[in-house]
């Protein structure tokens, strides 16, 4: 999937926009997705990539009722990695598992 600015919102918007990157692992996403619904309600746009391992384990439809069905993709999805670099304020790592968690301590 191929996203642009224009589906998405554009650069003024940067400082209300939050990216949020669901890895796989085996605890549940509730607390996650009540904060998304939060930060939504205080005017924030959302967008979400799951790792493809994170879409089979989540139920993803739970994930786009909270979101929105086109801000919800998994990695595989991701055609324009600028995009995902450039147009947010704010990056969440919403779950992470230990192993990954790990490889982001050691670098």
């Amino acid at each position: 999937m191929s996203m642009d600015r224009g589906a998405f919102g554009t650069s003024n918007q940067d400082q209300k926009r939050i990216l949020v990157i669901f890895g796989a692992t085996q605890v549940s996403i509730d607390q996650p997705l009540a904060q998304i619904q939060i930060c939504i309600e205080e005017g924030y746009d959302i967008f979400v990539i799951l790792s493809d391992l994170a879409e089979k384990i989540f139920q993803i439809d739970e994930i786009r009722n909270v979101c929105g069905i086109d801000r919800v993709i998994t990695d595989s999805e991701v055609a324009d990695l600028n995009f995902f670099l450039n147009g947010f304020c704010l990056t969440v790592i919403a779950v992470l598992s230990q192993a990954m968690s790990s490889k982001m301590v050691l670098g």
